[in-house]
């Protein structure tokens, strides 16, 4: 098949005046998904003409014809789930691994990679990196997983296992605090907590609040966790949450999927970068759409990301409705400010839209101010009052094969499903 043409969908009028560009990644015969990103590179799995039916670990530079096969000689199947910088992680089986998975590095190419794979454990995943930290999980000799840490470049192991749990699983890195979960048996629907850790199996910081039978952090910046949680507290409704390092600090994000032309029953966060953009899914009914919940920017007026003066545009039409002559001083004290140009003053106070007990954490606290969507097999659309950048239909928990939506991987910018942070 074809590679398709770039193609660039302009937002409604009622959203920010910026574009959206779509580029597909898929060279003509291959049919792969992007699982995440960093800068300009992409990592994720698939099949082509050459992998004889099987799954092959590939990486863009962000067009189809940038794909490099990441599969080493020996093995029949890989996967690729984290990159930051030139590392790449996953895992892979075949004859040389004599059947189990084993936990992978790459340095762009095949044969750069690296078997991090503990010799004390029987198969292991890697899920997650940040420069020369790597995350995932091994399966001990009594079958139940571990959640492991890669440090160094000796990418000496170690076991982040809480005793408390039977069964853990470590997700995303992020300097030094790791996230995933414990939980009590292999069930899907089983008791499963969200764990933090800061580089022992004795930091670890159980992420569970009051009012959920299970929760999973997925992803970590700085301070800042993100994942999902369903019990009571949620109707027994999957919603995606964000965490400030104690099960206390817990905020709903789902409760911010409000007046955006939908009812979304079920939601997700996957990711948070740096700037505290985050990135998961939200779900209706009938349809699933990747979602980004994006930061406040104070002074930002009409919501595109950037203090500059179309902002005292919007000041001067609402002054002495929407807006008060306290509102200039705000916006020229924070003028040339953007998503990510720091915290405090350039990122909207927690309880402007979170409630107490949450405090002013900076930027990273992701006070969402809209979301943006790609629908399944739809083109990329605007709803709410803000932009809508199209972003790949694709949700994958960690530990499972992704549930791709298309047979076309596309790189939407600056849409993302896995960020890593440098």
């Amino acid at each position: 098949m074809q590679a398709l043409p770039r193609r660039e969908t302009a937002a409604p009028s009622s959203s920010p005046a910026h574009r959206i560009a779509a580029i597909e990644l898929n060279p003509a015969g291959w049919f792969a998904q992007p699982n995440a990103v960093s800068g300009d590179s992409q990592v994720g799995h698939g099949t082509g003409l050459t992998t004889g039916g099987n799954t092959h670990a590939v990486l863009w530079h962000g067009t189809a014809a940038s794909l490099v096969d990441l599969n080493p000689t020996g093995f029949s199947n890989t996967y690729a789930y984290g990159i930051s910088g030139n590392n790449q992680v996953g895992f892979g089986y075949g004859d040389v691994t004599g059947g189990p998975s084993h936990a992978l590095l790459w340095h762009g190419t095949a044969a750069s990679f690296v078997d991090l794979h503990p010799a004390s454990f029987i198969g292991s995943l890697a899920f997650g990196v940040s420069n020369d930290n790597i995350v995932g999980e091994g399966q001990a000799t009594d079958g139940k997983t571990n959640a492991l840490l890669w440090q160094g470049v000796d990418h000496s192991v170690m076991n982040l296992h809480p005793t408390a749990f039977p069964i853990s699983r470590a997700n995303d890195v992020s300097q030094d605090s790791q996230v995933g979960s414990g939980s009590f048996n292999f069930m899907s629907n089983g008791e499963r907590h969200a764990l933090l850790w800061h580089g022992t199996a004795a930091s670890v910081v159980d992420l569970q609040p009051t009012g959920f039978t299970q929760t999973e952090a997925y992803g970590v910046a700085g301070a800042i966790q993100v994942g999902y949680g369903k019990g009571t507290a949620t109707g027994q409704q999957q919603h995606a949450l964000l965490w400030q390092g104690t099960a206390a600090s817990v905020f709903d994000l789902h409760s911010l999927l409000t007046g955006l032309g939908h009812t979304f029953t079920s939601s997700g966060a996957n990711d948070i970068d740096a700037s505290g953009v985050i990135v998961g899914y939200a779900a209706d009914s009938t349809t699933d759409y990747a979602v980004k919940w994006t930061p406040i920017v104070t002074g930002d007026y009409n919501g595109n990301g950037i203090v500059d003066a179309a902002d005292f545009v919007e000041w001067r039409k609402g002054l002495g409705t929407t807006y008060t002559q306290n509102d200039y001083t705000v916006w020229r004290a924070n003028f040339g400010r953007t998503a990510g140009s720091g915290a405090g003053a350039g990122a909207a106070p927690v309880s402007a839209v979170v409630p107490e007990p949450s405090s002013v954490v900076g930027l990273l606290v992701c006070a969402v101010v809209g979301i943006e969507f790609y629908a399944r097999g739809t083109r990329a659309t605007a709803i709410g009052a803000f932009s809508a950048t199209g972003l790949p239909s694709v949700w994958h928990p960690p530990l499972t094969p992704p549930r791709a939506t298309t047979s076309h991987a596309r790189l939407a910018s600056p849409g993302r499903l896995r960020i890593s942070t440098l």
